[in-house]
């Protein structure tokens, strides 16, 4: 079972499967990601994966873990700054 697809999935229009757990990085899950199209992934943590296996070169995945870890820093100002805690607002619209 691949706990990371139907998040990525749902990113690319893949019917929703089983959505329980969160993001692993393991062989299987790297394959199902693969399969589905996405050409380069970067977890946070590696877990014995290659970096080549990955992504392109390591040029690239430096720079998907380093937008990560921007996205996360965004995050983690506003909910500290702002005092925001979660969006209750539905829907893409209302995105």
């Amino acid at each position: 079972m691949t706990l990371f697809r139907p998040a990525i999935g749902r990113l690319l229009g893949v019917p929703r499967g089983l959505d329980r757990g969160g993001y692993v990085a393991s062989k299987a899950n790297l394959k199902s990601i693969k399969e589905l199209g996405v050409s380069d992934v970067a977890f946070a943590k590696k877990r014995g994966l290659a970096i080549t296996k990955m992504a392109k070169s390591t040029w690239v995945y430096k720079r998907l873990r380093d937008f990560r870890a921007g996205i996360e820093g965004m995050i983690s100002f506003l909910k500290r700054c702002f005092g925001m805690t979660r969006c209750t607002w539905r829907g893409f619209e209302s995105f």
